[in-house]
Parts: structure tokens; sequence; C-alpha cells
């Protein structure tokens, strides 16, 4: 019988994720996640462990390099750092699945509820908090105002279509409205 204490695994994973993140990332976009998909979660009767621990590593590998494979290599990180706590391999491989299908620019289906759910609270993240991309293409790819605007449309429309439950696209019908016809005119 695999014994494990899921506050002792959550801490430990906080504390190492946080410092990789950094405090913008993890304050406008991972907390911003993990708060939607846990939301999500009660609502849709989800395992709430597998969507938490998902939605705090989808993306850790990115912050550390890896930007075009990250939901592979993010879910090889996710699965090392879990096996190490004893947690039980079937939500493992829940969690693994989760974060290698969160992506919205790499096709997938998404088969169970806790992808479904990650897939769209990270989607959630980005129409909820757009500055974060401001930040990137501004700031660090140094690109042009209208080519910032360019991209961050694009985003924006590839997060809209990874939104898994149509309630969802009903709440998040304004923030993506407004994002469209005022932000990015």
């Amino acid at each position: 019988m695999n014994l494990y204490n899921y506050d002792v695994i959550l801490n430990d994973l906080i504390q190492e994720v946080a410092p990789l993140y950094g405090s913008d990332r993890m304050t406008y976009h991972i907390n911003p996640v993990v708060k939607n998909a846990l939301r999500l979660a009660e609502k849709l009767g989800a395992d709430k462990e597998v969507v938490e621990l998902a939605s705090y590593l989808h993306d850790i590998t990115r912050v550390t390099g890896d930007k075009e494979n990250h939901h592979n290599s993010s879910a090889e990180w996710a699965v090392q750092f879990l096996k190490k706590y004893n947690y039980p391999a079937e939500k493992i491989n829940l969690v693994e699945k989760a974060i290698r299908h969160h992506r919205g620019s790499v096709e997938f289906k998404r088969e169970t509820v806790e992808e479904k759910i990650v897939a769209t609270a990270d989607s959630m993240a980005h129409i909820q908090c757009p500055a974060t991309f401001f930040h990137k293409w501004y700031k660090e790819e140094r690109v042009s105002l209208e080519m910032g605007i360019q991209k961050t449309k694009e985003k924006m429309a590839r997060s809209w279509r990874k939104i898994e439950f149509d309630f969802v696209k009903e709440e998040m019908q304004g923030y993506y409205d407004y994002l469209q016809k005022e932000v990015l005119k």
C-alpha cells in the first residue's frame, strides 16, 4: 500500500517551483491557473489533487528553457517529482496526461476531465491576465507594438479554442470580447 501525505507533497512542490517560476509568473499565471482549475474540479467532480498538481507544473520546464516541448518535458519532470513521494501511479498518470495535453498550439484529444480542466484553466488565465504576454513580447522579445498585438491576438484565439467547456466560454465571453475589440484593436 502506497501511503502519501498530500499536504507535504504540495508544500514541497511549491517550495521547489516558486523560485523557478519567479514571483511575477506565480502571481499572474500559475496561481490563476490553479485557482481556475480547483474551481472547475469542484464544479465537475474531478480529482482536485490531480488538477492542482498539474496546474502548478504545466509550465515548469518552459521557464527553465524548453519553450517548444515543455508540455512533454514538464510532464516528465512531474512524474519524477511525484514518484519521490510515493504518489499513486494512477494519479501520476492523470497528472502527466493533463500536463502533456494542456497546450493550445498542439492538437490533442483530451480524454479525462482533469486534462480538460487544466487546459481550460490555463486558457482562462491567459484571457484574464494578458499583461503577461505584453511583458513577453515587448520586454523579452522586443518586438514592435504592432507585432506584439498580433502575437497576443493569435495567443488569445488559441486559448479561446482550447477552452473545453461551454459554460466557461459563456463566463469568459465578456473578457474575450473586450480584449479583441478594445485592447487588441
